[in-house]
């Protein structure tokens, strides 16, 4: 009996000591965030709403972090702390959408080079910290300012990009675009474009979308790889029209909402 009793009381103890054990993982290996719990070790984060720099800084616990998904509502006149991102230099795909009218610094992001798939829903968006991102093959933007938009054309391996525009007034420049050999996929939606035959020395590009005011868009028929274009009604000539179609080049043409 005494044998017994040891044996039940040694199985207790380790039973004990699993429990405790898990106990502090759930502690230490899980974070809570909006009521949901994720592993600190995933690499991969998709977070569906934010409403708290609280919140928004539990993203710093993950230690492995891949890919990030995230949505926070933002609010005029108080910022938003990114600062977490500054420990996620290793992140390769990020889609931050911050709603809201509040304006976001960026510049946590300069830590994060690596970057090779980036989408940002936001007020505004700084060139800077993109431009610096000597991995990026993937842009989408959704914003109504794009600061120094120009830096963001030093991306050399950019191979698909979308910006969208939500003030139609503002300057899309593409000055320097010209140099983006890889470049298949362009998309501008929204805004003026400014310096758009640039665009005639995008060598690759096979799709593109010009869902705005382009100006003279006659350079489009010396474009070797263009295959699709997409444009408001009134942006082509009749003899530019013509000429693509000559080419073989599918055209889609749009109607401009009032």
């Amino acid at each position: 009996m005494a044998g017994t009793r040891k044996g039940t009381i040694k199985w207790l103890a380790i039973a004990a000591a699993i429990a405790v054990c898990c106990m502090l993982f759930q502690k230490f290996m899980y974070v809570e965030i909006e009521e949901e719990k994720f592993c600190i070790l995933s690499p991969k984060v998709d977070v569906s709403h934010l409403t708290t720099n609280e919140e928004l800084k539990k993203l710093s616990a993950f230690v492995n972090l891949k890919v990030l998904n995230f949505r926070f509502v933002t609010r005029k006149g108080k910022a938003s702390d990114l600062s977490f991102l500054k420990k996620h230099t290793k992140l390769k795909v990020l889609y931050a959408s911050m709603y809201g009218d509040g304006e976001v610094d960026f510049s946590p992001l300069d830590n994060c080079n690596d970057i090779e798939d980036l989408g940002l829903t936001c007020y505004n968006a700084e060139g800077k910290c993109i431009g610096q991102m000597s991995e990026l093959k993937k842009l989408f933007l959704q914003t109504e300012v794009i600061n120094d938009i120009g830096l963001i054309w030093n991306c050399g391996e950019l191979e698909n990009v979308g910006i969208y525009m939500t003030d139609d007034n503002y300057d899309i420049s593409v000055d320097g675009i010209g140099g983006l050999d890889k470049l298949e996929f362009l998309y501008l939606c929204g805004g003026k474009v400014t310096d758009a035959e640039e665009l005639s020395g995008c060598e690759k590009l096979s799709e593109l979308g010009l869902i705005c005011e382009p100006g003279d868009v006659s350079f489009l028929t010396d474009m070797p790889a263009l295959k699709t274009l997409h444009v408001y009604e009134g942006v082509l000539s009749q003899q530019t029209k013509a000429e693509l179609e000559e080419k073989g080049v599918e055209i889609e043409i749009l109607k401009k909402s009032e």
